[in-house]
């Protein structure tokens, strides 16, 4: 399950990119997610992504009724170049949702290059691990 994020703290992972990494529980099921979630969440003052959030009890929500919520379906830059196996389970998958909730939006998010930030945050991070080309000659 991948939270909102900055709902769980990073601090203590070894990162790729603050901007961009969250953490979650990988579960057997839903509610067994929902339970994990509910005791990972919460501020960190020491993680500089953590969000200031009340804390939720996300086990209440599982077995709400859905037809109240909103689908929003980012189809570009997510269903670009799609394997068509993969969009047409993406398509079934939507199909079901539009039955189950109040409405699905078709939506376009903004291009965004990450790239270069993720690169220079990945960097700053492991650099201090590296050894240069001449260190590491003299240490063999």
């Amino acid at each position: 399950m991948k939270g909102t994020h900055g709902v769980a703290s990073i601090r203590g992972i070894i990162p790729l990119s603050e901007m961009h990494d969250h953490v979650g529980p990988l579960c057997r099921s839903v509610a067994d997610c929902a339970i994990m979630l509910s005791a990972l969440a919460g501020f960190d003052p020491l993680d500089p992504v953590s969000i200031p959030a009340a804390p939720v009890n996300y086990r209440d929500a599982i077995g709400r009724a859905t037809s109240r919520l909103k689908i929003g379906i980012p189809r570009e830059p997510f269903f670009v170049d799609l394997d068509p196996d993969i969009q047409m389970a993406a398509e079934q998958a939507i199909t079901v949702l539009r039955k189950i909730t109040s409405g699905v939006t078709e939506m376009k998010l903004p291009a965004v290059d990450t790239v270069p930030s993720l690169l220079a945050e990945a960097y700053a991070f492991h650099a201090p691990f590296r050894r240069t080309k001449d260190e590491n000659s003299q240490n063999r």
